[in-house]
């Protein structure tokens, strides 16, 4: 599936409404801090995350942040100065957007793997507010998401669900991130394979 501008965003109005519990179901701060993120942003990135995992599917769940992967480990001190007009660094890779408050952590290759480099590099693309924004393509965000979904706490079973979702919704070419793979999440993505099968 190609993204495509009007889905986004609905998906970023359905997430506004059910994150907040509103009635007005606006997109507009999700929309806002995205779109300002990447005409801000000079170094490659790509939308991961919630966000990202959202474009894909047709019940998006709810996300509390904007998770972007940047191929390079440039410092966040750089970025925070690209990105100064519309966001305020306030951890080691964590920035805010000034006026919606929503949180922005980004992903290097440090933090992602060699997975975090070919995501940015094979985006699909939507053009937001006159702002081109790249979103990882299915299989990048599969990859990404095995890197947390081995064990069953919380958060890794979360991941392992939206990995099945991912693979439902769009039957993704994970030929490309078996390599990157250690054995363990390559066991794992063929259990997770077989559920959907």
């Amino acid at each position: 599936m190609e993204p495509d501008a009007d889905s986004f965003s609905r998906t970023l109005a359905r997430l506004y409404h059910s994150h907040h519990a509103t009635d007005n179901a606006v997109e507009g701060p999700y929309r806002q801090a995205v779109a300002e993120l990447f005409r801000y942003l000079r170094e490659p990135a790509v939308l991961i995350g919630g966000l990202g995992y959202n474009h894909y599917v047709d019940r998006p769940r709810g996300t509390a942040d904007i998770d972007i992967a940047v191929a390079t480990t440039t410092a966040y001190v750089e970025i925070a100065e690209q990105i100064r007009p519309a966001f305020k660094l306030t951890g080691p890779t964590t920035f805010v957007h000034s006026v919606t408050g929503l949180p922005v952590d980004f992903i290097d290759p440090r933090l992602g793997g060699r997975m975090a480099g070919f995501a940015v590099r094979d985006p699909n693309t939507i053009l937001l507010d006159d702002v081109t924004v790249p979103i990882a393509k299915p299989e990048w965000i599969i990859g990404l998401k095995l890197r947390r979904a081995i064990g069953r706490s919380a958060e890794a079973r979360q991941d392992q669900a939206d990995i099945i979702k991912l693979m439902e919704a769009t039957r993704p070419e994970l030929k490309v991130i078996v390599p990157l793979l250690t054995h363990e999440q390559f066991d794992l993505l063929r259990e997770l394979e077989s559920e959907v099968g």
